[in-house]
C-alpha cells in the first residue's frame, strides 16, 4: 500500500474519531457503486469511532436488500450541522441540491472517488485514484489499511460496487487484479450469482416495457457510429415505472454492431421544470467524459462512461445541444453526423 494512501487513510480515521456527526453520501444519481461503497464505509467507521453517522441514499428495489440499506435516509431528511461530510463516487457538483448547504457547512469536507473528472479542489481531504475500477476498490483499500476483517456483509457490499462499475466483470476495466479482488470477496462470503444478477441483469416486469420504448425509438447517428435512445417523462409515468427501471438500458444500446458511442436521454420533471439526464457510454477511443463536460460544466465521469444533466425537455436539448456535440466528438459534423441511419 503506497505511503500516501496510508497517510490519507489515517487522516480520514482521525477526522472521524474527532467528530460528533458525520454525513456520508454519494452523488444525486445513485448507483450500485456509490450506494454500496457508502454503506461499507459507514459499517467500518461505526466500529472505529463514536460519531453519529448519517448515510444518505435511496436504494429503490434493486438495492433494498443490501446490508445496511434500512438505515439510509433520503436527502430531504438530512439536518445539519456535521463535523465531517464525505461524498463518495462523485464530487460535490453532483450532490443532491438539498445536501449542498449541510455539505458546505461541514467543518471538514472529504471526497473518495475514482472518476477522471473529480479533482481535490474544495475538499480538506481527497482520496482519489482514477486507475481504480470502482470506488468500492478504494473502500477495500481503506478497510485493509484500518485492519478491518472482511465479513460476508462487507464482502457483499464491496462486490456489488465492483460488479456494478465493471458491468458484471465484462467491461475493459476488468483486469487480473480486479478478478483477484472479486475472488477474494467471494471467498469472504459475497454471493456471486445473486449480486451479479441483481446488479447487472435483473429488471422488474415493467422494465421490459421501458426497454421496448427506448430501443424501439432508438436512432443511429454519426454515420452509424453512435446511437441515442430517449425516454420522455410522460411515457415513463404512464408506464408506472421509475428511474431504476432504466438501469442497464444504455448498455443494450452500446452493444449494437458498429456503434462506438451510446446515449440514453431521460426526461425528468423537477420542481422548476423539465431536465434531461444523459448517460453516455463508449467502446472506442471516443472520450464521453469530455463530451459530457462539453455539454455542461457539471458533466463528467470516465472516458468510457459518463453523465450529465441538462435543463429543459428533450425537444429543447437534443437537436441544439446533444446531437451536434456527438457529431463533433466523432468528427462527423460535416457529413451524416446528425442523420438517422
Amino acid at each position: 500500500m503506497p505511503a500516501l494512501f496510508r497517510s490519507a487513510a489515517a487522516d480520514l480515521l482521525a477526522r472521524a474519531r474527532a467528530a460528533r456527526r458525520i454525513l456520508v453520501t454519494g452523488p444525486r444519481e445513485v448507483d450500485g457503486d456509490s450506494l454500496a461503497s457508502s454503506l461499507a464505509l459507514v459499517r467500518a467507521l461505526r466500529e472505529r469511532c463514536e460519531a453519529e453517522l448519517v448515510v444518505v441514499g435511496e436504494p429503490g428495489w434493486r438495492y433494498a436488500e443490501l446490508p445496511g440499506a434500512a438505515e439510509l435516509v433520503g436527502p430531504a431528511e438530512v439536518r445539519g450541522p456535521f463535523d465531517v461530510a464525505i461524498v463518495l463516487d462523485g464530487d460535490r457538483r453532483r450532490l443532491d441540491a438539498r445536501l449542498g448547504a449541510p455539505f458546505d457547512a461541514a467543518a471538514s469536507k472529504v471526497v473518495i472517488d475514482h472518476h477522471e473528472s473529480t479533482t481535490p479542489a474544495g475538499y480538506d481531504l481527497a482520496i482519489l485514484d482514477r486507475r481504480a475500477a470502482a470506488t468500492a476498490e478504494l473502500i477495500h483499500r481503506l478497510l485493509r489499511t484500518w485492519g478491518v476483517v472482511l465479513d460476508a456483509s462487507l464482502a457483499r457490499l464491496l462486490y456489488t460496487g465492483l460488479v456494478y462499475d465493471t458491468g458484471g466483470l465484462r467491461h475493459s476495466n476488468t483486469t487480473p487484479a480486479r478478478l483477484r479482488l472479486a475472488a477474494k470477496l467471494i471467498a469472504a462470503g459475497a454471493p456471486h450469482n445473486p449480486v451479479v444478477v441483481r446488479t447487472s441483469c435483473e429488471k422488474r416486469f415493467v422494465g421490459l416495457a421501458v426497454m421496448s420504448c427506448v430501443l424501439g425509438g432508438a436512432r443511429l447517428l454519426a454515420c452509424g457510429r453512435a446511437v441515442i435512445g430517449t425516454m420522455p417523462a410522460e411515457r415513463l409515468e404512464s408506464l408506472g415505472a421509475d428511474y431504476g427501471d432504466l438501469d442497464l438500458v444504455v448498455d443494450q444500446l452500446l452493444y449494437v454492431l458498429g456503434v462506438e458511442v451510446a446515449v440514453l436521454a431521460v426526461e425528468r420533471r423537477t420542481a422548476t421544470g423539465l431536465e434531461v439526464k444523459l448517460s453516455l457510454r463508449a467502446r472506442s477511443d471516443a472520450d464521453v467524459c469530455a463530451l459530457a463536460h462539453r455539454m455542461h460544466d457539471s458533466g463528467g465521469g470516465h472516458k468510457r462512461a459518463a453523465g450529465v444533466v441538462l435543463a429543459g425537455g428533450l425537444d429543447q436539448v437534443l437537436e441544439p445541444i446533444v446531437l451536434p456535440a456527438i457529431a463533433a466528438a466523432l468528427g462527423t459534423g460535416g457529413g451524416c453526423g446528425g442523420s438517422a441511419g
